[in-house]
């Protein structure tokens, strides 16, 4: 069974990594990601916040270099074209996480895009996500 895991994005740029939840504070609602084994305890919020739409599950994959695959992440498949990439999405239908490929051509202004599931993802790498500018790791 894998570990149920979200990741967001802090305001200061870090990610963090725990489950979600939301605080209410004066009528202003905060969401925030627990960083220990109670979000509320001795009257203290122990959690970091963070942008909410930059929360993503974990799919209980590694990448070739043992990090976590979480929605949202792109990767490359070993050999692929530099113009093309893939993002973990959710698929409602499939009932399971897949890999969506986005592609360009020369000109860069043709995308495309096509879906398949993840078997075999620890052979890709990880490159970035949809949330932050792309690494600049290159698969070779």
């Amino acid at each position: 069974m894998r570990e149920i895991v979200f990741r967001g994005m802090t305001k200061e740029g870090k990610w963090v990594e725990g489950l979600p939840f939301n605080y209410s504070n004066h009528g202003k609602i905060s969401t925030y990601i627990q960083t220990d084994k109670y979000a509320f305890k001795n009257g203290s919020i122990y959690g970091k916040e963070v942008w909410p739409e930059t929360i993503s599950e974990c799919t209980g994959l590694k990448d070739k270099y043992g990090k976590k695959a979480f929605e949202g992440d792109k990767f490359q498949i070993p050999f692929q074209s530099e113009n093309s990439w893939y993002v973990i999405e959710w698929s409602e239908s499939r009932a399971s996480f897949i890999g969506t490929l986005f592609s360009y051509n020369e000109r860069k202004d043709s995308y495309y895009h096509t879906m398949f599931d993840l078997r075999g993802f620890d052979e890709n790498v990880i490159i970035g996500n949809i949330y932050e500018v792309q690494s600049t790791e290159k698969i070779k």
